[in-house]
């Protein structure tokens, strides 16, 4: 009964450990997209985006944006 019983809380602090990686990981992911609770654009210059792209950027916005559209989120990653 003993060990069954250190399994458990092992497995509990496997558990916890597990779940704070993940709520770290996305609380990451919120600050990169949303640096100091805004939005990135507001923060980040486009310009060293630009710089090393050149104006192929401009033609992934245009691709990927629509700025009719309300209340949407576009993430547009490099690679």
């Amino acid at each position: 009964m003993n060990s069954l019983a250190t399994v458990e809380a092992k497995l509990i602090r496997a558990e916890k450990n597990r779940h704070e990686i993940a709520i770290n990981q996305i609380r990451s992911l919120k600050d990169k997209l949303f640096p100091n609770n805004g939005l990135q654009e507001r923060h980040d210059n486009f310009m060293s985006i630009y710089l090393k792209h050149g104006p192929k950027f401009f033609a992934v916005l245009k691709e990927h944006l629509n700025p009719l559209e309300m209340g949407d989120f576009v993430v547009v990653t490099e690679g």
